[in-house]
Protein backbone atom coordinates (compact mmCIF):
# COMPACT_ATOMS: atom_id res chain seq x y z
CA UNK A 1 0.00 0.00 0.00
CA UNK A 2 1.06 3.59 -0.50
CA UNK A 3 2.12 5.63 2.48
CA UNK A 4 1.83 9.13 3.92
CA UNK A 5 4.24 10.40 6.57
CA UNK A 6 3.05 13.06 8.99
CA UNK A 7 4.84 15.10 11.65
CA UNK A 8 4.97 18.65 12.98
CA UNK A 9 7.16 19.42 9.95
CA UNK A 10 4.46 18.44 7.47
CA UNK A 11 3.32 15.50 5.35
CA UNK A 12 5.16 13.25 2.88
CA UNK A 13 3.16 11.19 0.40
CA UNK A 14 4.45 8.23 -1.62
CA UNK A 15 3.33 5.21 -3.62
CA UNK A 16 6.62 3.47 -2.92
CA UNK A 17 5.51 0.86 -0.42
CA UNK A 18 3.19 -1.22 -2.63
CA UNK A 19 3.59 -5.00 -2.49
CA UNK A 20 3.53 -5.43 -6.29
CA UNK A 21 5.11 -2.51 -8.17
CA UNK A 22 7.52 -1.88 -11.06
CA UNK A 23 11.07 -2.49 -9.91
CA UNK A 24 12.16 1.10 -10.48
CA UNK A 25 9.58 2.45 -8.03
CA UNK A 26 11.72 1.43 -5.06
CA UNK A 27 14.09 4.33 -5.75
CA UNK A 28 11.20 6.47 -4.52
CA UNK A 29 11.13 4.56 -1.24
CA UNK A 30 14.85 5.22 -0.76
CA UNK A 31 14.37 8.96 -1.19
CA UNK A 32 11.43 8.92 1.20
CA UNK A 33 13.35 7.05 3.88
CA UNK A 34 16.02 9.76 3.82
CA UNK A 35 13.37 12.49 4.05
CA UNK A 36 11.81 10.66 6.98
CA UNK A 37 15.20 10.20 8.66
CA UNK A 38 16.13 13.86 8.30
CA UNK A 39 12.75 15.46 9.02
CA UNK A 40 11.56 12.83 11.54
CA UNK A 41 8.28 12.04 9.82
CA UNK A 42 5.73 9.45 10.88
CA UNK A 43 4.59 6.91 8.26
CA UNK A 44 0.88 6.10 7.79
CA UNK A 45 -1.29 4.67 4.99
CA UNK A 46 -1.99 7.43 2.46
CA UNK A 47 -4.95 5.66 0.87
CA UNK A 48 -6.84 6.26 4.11
CA UNK A 49 -5.32 9.59 5.11
CA UNK A 50 -6.53 11.40 8.17
CA UNK A 51 -6.14 15.15 8.65
CA UNK A 52 -2.49 15.69 9.57
CA UNK A 53 -1.56 17.61 12.68
CA UNK A 54 0.54 20.09 10.67
CA UNK A 55 -0.73 20.28 7.08
CA UNK A 56 1.23 23.34 6.02
CA UNK A 57 3.82 21.38 3.99
CA UNK A 58 3.14 18.44 1.67
CA UNK A 59 5.87 16.54 -0.16
CA UNK A 60 4.98 14.04 -2.88
CA UNK A 61 7.51 11.78 -4.62
CA UNK A 62 6.84 9.42 -7.50
CA UNK A 63 8.32 8.00 -10.67
CA UNK A 64 6.22 10.01 -13.12
CA UNK A 65 3.92 12.98 -13.58
CA UNK A 66 0.76 10.84 -13.88
CA UNK A 67 1.49 9.21 -10.50
CA UNK A 68 2.10 12.62 -8.98
CA UNK A 69 -1.20 13.94 -10.37
CA UNK A 70 -3.15 10.96 -9.00
CA UNK A 71 -1.53 11.26 -5.57
CA UNK A 72 -2.27 14.94 -5.08
CA UNK A 73 -5.85 14.39 -6.23
CA UNK A 74 -6.30 11.61 -3.65
CA UNK A 75 -5.11 13.90 -0.85
CA UNK A 76 -6.66 17.14 -2.10
CA UNK A 77 -9.34 17.45 0.57
CA UNK A 78 -6.69 17.41 3.30
CA UNK A 79 -4.49 20.09 1.74
CA UNK A 80 -5.54 23.53 3.02
CA UNK A 81 -5.31 26.71 1.02
CA UNK A 82 -1.89 28.27 1.44
CA UNK A 83 -0.11 24.97 2.12
CA UNK A 84 3.26 24.42 0.45
CA UNK A 85 2.98 21.48 -1.97
CA UNK A 86 6.29 20.15 -3.35
CA UNK A 87 6.92 17.20 -5.66
CA UNK A 88 9.87 15.16 -6.86
CA UNK A 89 9.73 12.78 -9.81
CA UNK A 90 12.46 10.57 -11.25
CA UNK A 91 11.08 10.25 -14.78
CA UNK A 92 10.63 13.87 -15.86
CA UNK A 93 8.85 13.30 -19.16
CA UNK A 94 5.40 14.73 -19.79
CA UNK A 95 2.57 13.28 -21.86
CA UNK A 96 3.06 13.59 -25.62
CA UNK A 97 -0.72 13.91 -25.98
CA UNK A 98 -0.67 16.97 -23.73
CA UNK A 99 1.85 18.68 -26.01
CA UNK A 100 -0.49 18.20 -28.96
CA UNK A 101 -3.39 19.99 -27.25
CA UNK A 102 -3.95 23.69 -27.97
CA UNK A 103 -2.39 25.84 -25.24
CA UNK A 104 -5.79 27.16 -24.17
CA UNK A 105 -7.14 23.63 -23.67
CA UNK A 106 -4.34 22.29 -21.47
CA UNK A 107 -5.42 23.98 -18.20
CA UNK A 108 -8.84 22.36 -18.60
CA UNK A 109 -7.48 18.82 -18.38
CA UNK A 110 -7.62 17.07 -14.96
CA UNK A 111 -3.92 16.20 -15.40
CA UNK A 112 -2.80 19.83 -15.59
CA UNK A 113 -5.28 21.06 -12.96
CA UNK A 114 -3.90 18.56 -10.48
CA UNK A 115 -0.26 19.34 -11.23
CA UNK A 116 -0.93 23.06 -10.85
CA UNK A 117 -1.67 22.40 -7.19
CA UNK A 118 2.09 22.03 -6.72
CA UNK A 119 4.15 25.06 -5.84
CA UNK A 120 7.24 23.36 -7.25
CA UNK A 121 7.92 20.02 -8.95
CA UNK A 122 11.56 18.90 -8.98
CA UNK A 123 13.10 16.43 -11.41
CA UNK A 124 16.58 15.54 -12.71
CA UNK A 125 16.28 16.43 -16.40
CA UNK A 126 17.55 19.99 -16.79
CA UNK A 127 16.87 20.24 -20.53
CA UNK A 128 13.10 19.90 -20.01
CA UNK A 129 12.56 22.34 -17.15
CA UNK A 130 11.68 25.52 -19.09
CA UNK A 131 9.48 23.74 -21.62
CA UNK A 132 7.52 21.93 -18.92
CA UNK A 133 7.04 25.04 -16.78
CA UNK A 134 5.27 26.65 -19.76
CA UNK A 135 3.38 23.47 -20.62
CA UNK A 136 2.07 22.81 -17.09
CA UNK A 137 1.80 26.34 -15.76
CA UNK A 138 3.61 25.59 -12.52
CA UNK A 139 7.19 25.94 -11.31
CA UNK A 140 9.49 23.12 -12.43
CA UNK A 141 12.96 22.91 -10.88
CA UNK A 142 16.04 20.92 -11.80
CA UNK A 143 17.32 18.85 -8.88
CA UNK A 144 19.71 16.01 -9.71
CA UNK A 145 18.81 12.54 -8.60
CA UNK A 146 20.65 11.33 -5.51
CA UNK A 147 21.35 8.11 -3.67
CA UNK A 148 21.33 6.93 -0.07
CA UNK A 149 25.06 6.30 0.09
CA UNK A 150 24.96 6.14 3.89
CA UNK A 151 22.64 3.15 3.88
CA UNK A 152 23.63 1.35 0.69
CA UNK A 153 27.16 2.42 -0.28
CA UNK A 154 30.31 0.34 0.14
CA UNK A 155 33.85 1.07 -1.07
CA UNK A 156 36.84 -1.15 -1.76
CA UNK A 157 37.23 -4.89 -1.35
CA UNK A 158 37.86 -5.36 -5.06
CA UNK A 159 39.73 -8.63 -4.68
CA UNK A 160 36.64 -10.15 -3.06
CA UNK A 161 34.09 -8.83 -5.56
CA UNK A 162 33.02 -11.80 -7.65
CA UNK A 163 30.99 -9.98 -10.38
CA UNK A 164 33.49 -8.72 -12.94
CA UNK A 165 31.05 -6.67 -15.02
CA UNK A 166 27.49 -5.77 -13.99
CA UNK A 167 25.26 -4.90 -16.92
CA UNK A 168 22.03 -3.92 -15.16
CA UNK A 169 19.43 -1.94 -17.10
CA UNK A 170 19.85 -0.42 -20.57
CA UNK A 171 22.89 -1.92 -22.28
CA UNK A 172 24.70 -1.84 -25.60
CA UNK A 173 23.49 -5.20 -26.83
CA UNK A 174 26.46 -5.95 -29.14
CA UNK A 175 28.83 -5.41 -26.20
CA UNK A 176 26.57 -7.28 -23.76
CA UNK A 177 26.29 -10.33 -26.02
CA UNK A 178 30.03 -10.55 -26.52
CA UNK A 179 30.67 -10.18 -22.78
CA UNK A 180 28.17 -12.95 -22.06
CA UNK A 181 29.74 -15.26 -24.64
CA UNK A 182 33.28 -14.65 -23.42
CA UNK A 183 33.01 -14.05 -19.69
CA UNK A 184 30.37 -16.65 -18.86
CA UNK A 185 32.06 -19.58 -20.54
CA UNK A 186 33.52 -22.45 -18.53
CA UNK A 187 37.05 -21.40 -19.44
CA UNK A 188 36.71 -17.81 -18.26
CA UNK A 189 38.06 -16.37 -15.01
CA UNK A 190 35.56 -13.51 -15.31
CA UNK A 191 31.82 -13.27 -14.70
CA UNK A 192 29.32 -10.93 -16.35
CA UNK A 193 25.93 -10.35 -14.78
CA UNK A 194 23.10 -9.04 -16.94
CA UNK A 195 19.41 -9.66 -17.53
CA UNK A 196 18.14 -12.07 -20.18
CA UNK A 197 14.55 -12.15 -18.88
CA UNK A 198 11.73 -9.74 -19.69
CA UNK A 199 9.08 -9.28 -17.04
CA UNK A 200 6.59 -6.55 -16.18
CA UNK A 201 6.56 -6.55 -12.40
CA UNK A 202 8.59 -7.54 -9.38
CA UNK A 203 6.49 -9.31 -6.76
CA UNK A 204 8.77 -8.52 -3.81
CA UNK A 205 10.15 -5.04 -4.40
CA UNK A 206 12.09 -4.64 -1.17
CA UNK A 207 13.94 -7.93 -1.55
CA UNK A 208 14.56 -7.30 -5.23
CA UNK A 209 16.06 -3.92 -4.45
CA UNK A 210 18.27 -5.47 -1.74
CA UNK A 211 19.35 -8.03 -4.35
CA UNK A 212 20.16 -5.22 -6.80
CA UNK A 213 22.26 -3.33 -4.26
CA UNK A 214 24.20 -6.40 -3.18
CA UNK A 215 24.98 -7.23 -6.80
CA UNK A 216 26.41 -3.74 -7.23
CA UNK A 217 28.44 -4.02 -4.02
CA UNK A 218 29.83 -7.32 -5.28
CA UNK A 219 30.72 -5.88 -8.73
CA UNK A 220 34.07 -4.52 -9.85
CA UNK A 221 32.74 -2.72 -12.93
CA UNK A 222 29.23 -1.40 -13.59
CA UNK A 223 28.17 -0.55 -17.13
CA UNK A 224 26.11 2.61 -17.70
CA UNK A 225 25.12 4.02 -21.08
CA UNK A 226 23.87 7.51 -21.87
CA UNK A 227 20.13 7.56 -22.66
CA UNK A 228 20.78 9.24 -26.01
CA UNK A 229 23.07 6.34 -26.96
CA UNK A 230 21.08 3.35 -25.71
CA UNK A 231 17.32 3.96 -25.94
CA UNK A 232 15.67 0.71 -27.01
CA UNK A 233 12.12 2.02 -26.54
CA UNK A 234 12.69 5.45 -28.06
CA UNK A 235 11.65 7.20 -24.84
CA UNK A 236 14.33 9.84 -24.34
CA UNK A 237 14.18 13.17 -26.21
CA UNK A 238 17.30 14.49 -24.49
CA UNK A 239 20.33 13.52 -22.44
CA UNK A 240 20.36 13.37 -18.63
CA UNK A 241 22.24 11.74 -15.75
CA UNK A 242 20.04 9.01 -14.27
CA UNK A 243 20.17 7.18 -10.96
CA UNK A 244 22.25 4.24 -12.23
CA UNK A 245 25.41 6.36 -12.24
CA UNK A 246 24.99 7.41 -8.62
CA UNK A 247 24.00 3.95 -7.44
CA UNK A 248 27.07 2.39 -9.08
CA UNK A 249 29.39 5.09 -7.73
CA UNK A 250 28.01 4.72 -4.20
CA UNK A 251 28.57 0.97 -4.37
CA UNK A 252 32.24 1.61 -5.15
CA UNK A 253 32.12 0.30 -8.71
CA UNK A 254 34.22 1.54 -11.58
CA UNK A 255 31.59 2.95 -13.96
CA UNK A 256 32.24 2.26 -17.65
CA UNK A 257 30.19 2.76 -20.80
CA UNK A 258 29.15 6.02 -22.44
CA UNK A 259 28.85 9.20 -20.38
CA UNK A 260 25.73 11.36 -20.94
CA UNK A 261 26.32 14.39 -23.15
CA UNK A 262 24.05 16.55 -20.96
CA UNK A 263 25.99 19.61 -19.72
CA UNK A 264 25.21 18.75 -16.11
CA UNK A 265 27.26 15.54 -16.45
CA UNK A 266 30.41 17.66 -16.44
CA UNK A 267 29.27 19.25 -13.16
CA UNK A 268 28.08 16.11 -11.40
CA UNK A 269 30.79 13.67 -12.54
CA UNK A 270 33.84 15.92 -12.53
CA UNK A 271 36.58 13.89 -10.83
CA UNK A 272 39.24 11.70 -12.39
CA UNK A 273 37.87 8.33 -13.56
CA UNK A 274 34.30 9.11 -12.46
CA UNK A 275 33.37 7.35 -15.70
CA UNK A 276 35.46 5.37 -18.18
CA UNK A 277 34.48 5.61 -21.85
CA UNK A 278 34.25 2.29 -23.70
CA UNK A 279 34.76 1.75 -27.39
CA UNK A 280 31.70 1.24 -29.60
CA UNK A 281 33.42 -1.82 -31.05
CA UNK A 282 32.51 -4.89 -28.95
CA UNK A 283 35.92 -6.54 -29.36
CA UNK A 284 37.71 -3.38 -28.28
CA UNK A 285 35.27 -2.83 -25.39
CA UNK A 286 35.91 -6.40 -24.23
CA UNK A 287 39.67 -5.83 -24.28
CA UNK A 288 39.27 -2.57 -22.35
CA UNK A 289 37.06 -4.19 -19.71
CA UNK A 290 39.29 -7.21 -19.17
CA UNK A 291 42.31 -4.91 -18.79
CA UNK A 292 40.43 -2.82 -16.23
CA UNK A 293 39.22 -5.92 -14.37
CA UNK A 294 42.77 -7.22 -14.06
CA UNK A 295 44.14 -3.97 -12.61
CA UNK A 296 42.94 -4.49 -9.05
CA UNK A 297 45.00 -1.68 -7.56
CA UNK A 298 43.48 0.84 -9.93
CA UNK A 299 40.00 -0.57 -9.29
CA UNK A 300 40.55 -0.23 -5.55
CA UNK A 301 41.64 3.41 -5.82
CA UNK A 302 38.72 4.32 -8.06
CA UNK A 303 36.29 2.50 -5.76
CA UNK A 304 37.30 4.53 -2.71
CA UNK A 305 37.26 7.78 -4.70
CA UNK A 306 33.81 7.14 -6.18
CA UNK A 307 32.38 6.29 -2.78
CA UNK A 308 33.92 9.39 -1.19
CA UNK A 309 32.62 11.70 -3.92
CA UNK A 310 29.12 10.24 -3.70
CA UNK A 311 29.02 10.50 0.09
CA UNK A 312 30.42 14.03 -0.05
CA UNK A 313 28.20 15.42 -2.81
CA UNK A 314 25.51 13.09 -4.16
CA UNK A 315 23.76 11.51 -1.20
CA UNK A 316 20.09 12.50 -0.96
CA UNK A 317 20.93 14.45 2.20
CA UNK A 318 22.78 16.92 -0.03
CA UNK A 319 19.75 17.23 -2.33
CA UNK A 320 17.18 17.97 0.37
CA UNK A 321 18.33 21.61 0.83
CA UNK A 322 17.63 22.10 -2.88
CA UNK A 323 14.09 20.79 -2.41
CA UNK A 324 13.18 22.29 0.97
CA UNK A 325 15.71 25.13 1.30
CA UNK A 326 13.11 27.84 0.61
CA UNK A 327 11.44 27.00 3.94
CA UNK A 328 13.36 28.94 6.63
CA UNK A 329 12.15 26.74 9.48
CA UNK A 330 13.75 23.65 7.90
CA UNK A 331 17.03 25.18 6.74
CA UNK A 332 19.03 24.70 10.00
CA UNK A 333 18.08 21.01 10.19
CA UNK A 334 18.79 20.36 6.52
CA UNK A 335 22.13 22.17 6.59
CA UNK A 336 23.20 20.40 9.76
CA UNK A 337 22.49 16.97 8.29
CA UNK A 338 24.24 17.76 5.00
CA UNK A 339 27.17 19.30 6.86
CA UNK A 340 27.60 16.33 9.18
CA UNK A 341 27.61 13.98 6.21
CA UNK A 342 30.19 16.13 4.42
CA UNK A 343 32.38 16.00 7.54
CA UNK A 344 32.02 12.21 7.68
CA UNK A 345 33.00 11.97 4.01
CA UNK A 346 36.05 14.16 4.60
CA UNK A 347 37.05 12.06 7.61
CA UNK A 348 36.74 8.98 5.41
CA UNK A 349 38.96 10.63 2.80
CA UNK A 350 41.60 11.51 5.40
CA UNK A 351 41.57 7.93 6.70
CA UNK A 352 41.96 6.40 3.23
CA UNK A 353 43.88 9.15 1.44
CA UNK A 354 46.57 6.79 0.16
CA UNK A 355 43.89 4.64 -1.47
CA UNK A 356 42.08 7.37 -3.38
CA UNK A 357 42.51 7.88 -7.11
CA UNK A 358 42.38 11.66 -7.01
Amino acid sequence: MGMVCMSPNGVIVSTAYASTIPASTTVVAELNRVVVDVLDLEVVDWKKPRPPSSPGLWFFSAISYPELADMVAACAKYIPDGAQVIGYIFDGFTSQRLKKLPARARPLTPYVRRLRRFDTIHHPIRALVDEQAKLLGTQIAYTPVGVDAVRYGRPGGMRDRWVTVNGYGRQSMPVSRLLSDRMNSSASEFYQHTNHIRMGTVVDADRHRAHFWQLLRMSRIALAYAPEVVDPRGRFPCSFVGQRWFESLAAGCLVAGVRPSAPEAAELLDWTDATIELSDDPEQAYAELTALAADVDRLEAISHTNYHQTLRRHDWRHRLPLIFGHLPELVPLLERNAGELAESADAYRRGTGDLLAG
